[in-house]
């Protein structure tokens, strides 16, 4: 999965005069979710030549101009900078984090114990790939989990106050 794109179009729904084009950040989680709850949906790369694409261009290329994937830096700056819109900040910060912090940088695998890992998911998701809960204690506040990050040994500092 390293060679995947960050964003994704996860499903296209068009009924009547109205269009869902369903966009997840860090999309893996919110597939996995979905799949739980048992919703049934198509998931796309956006960089992917699939029929969807040239049917629905030009409603595609929108979410995508929406979203700032395939914008710069410099062009996700001004855009934050110029608009108010509260939900258009929220993919273009995850998209800055994703293109400062992430972006060609390969993907690790630590095994580490935690305290209070529902916690830390919630404060540090944009760092977390994927993870794996080996096992807890019996009231949850410890656990042992594989994760996969882009960041480094050295890195994982930033976690250290739920790291036991």
């Amino acid at each position: 999965m390293p060679d995947e794109d960050y964003m994704e179009l996860f499903d296209y729904c068009e009924t009547d005069y109205n269009i869902l084009i369903g966009v997840a950040i860090d999309s893996k989680k919110t597939i996995n979710y979905l799949s739980n709850d048992g919703a049934e949906f198509d998931s796309y790369q956006i960089t992917d030549d699939i029929s969807i694409y040239k049917d629905y261009i030009k409603d595609l290329q929108s979410v995508i101009d929406y979203c700032g994937i395939k914008s710069s830096i410099d062009t996700i700056l001004d855009e934050l900078f110029e608009n108010t819109c509260e939900t258009r900040k929220l993919y273009l910060e995850s998209v800055l984090y994703y293109k400062t912090n992430q972006e060609g940088r390969l993907i690790n695998e630590f095994n580490l114990n935690f305290k209070h890992f529902d916690d830390f998911l919630h404060q540090h998701s944009e760092d977390i790939y994927s993870y794996d809960i080996l096992s807890n204690n019996e009231d949850f506040s410890e656990s042992n989990v594989i994760i996969s990050t882009h960041l480094t040994r050295e890195e994982l500092s930033k976690f250290d106050e739920f790291l036991i």
